[in-house]
């Protein structure tokens, strides 16, 4: 009974260790994906708003059909929204002046 149990145990940290590794690895690809996505909205000369819709479509696109209940549109919103604070701010110590 008590090895039936540990090896109960064991299987669902195995699982458990599974989903957390592939939640992490879609996480880092959703960031990668994310600097692409701003990158290519900002060549294409875009506004504030198309640039967010742009970069959280791509994003979205890569994100597996698994996980999209997680990461919806709106979430990931939320989580790009920083990193185009930040190139924000860059552009406008390196440049000087408004960027949009």
């Amino acid at each position: 009974m008590k090895q039936h149990f540990s090896e109960i145990l064991l299987g669902l940290l195995a699982a458990l260790l599974a989903v957390v590794s592939f939640y992490l690895y879609t996480v880092q690809k959703a960031k990668e994906a994310a600097l692409g996505a701003i990158g290519d909205a900002e060549e294409k000369d875009r506004l504030g708003k198309e640039k967010m819709h742009l970069a959280v479509q791509n994003v979205y696109a890569v994100i597996p059909a698994v996980l999209r209940p997680i990461f919806t549109p709106a979430l990931l919103e939320q989580l790009i929204q920083p990193i185009f604070e930040k190139m924000k701010v860059y552009a406008e110590k390196k440049y000087g002046g408004k960027s949009t």
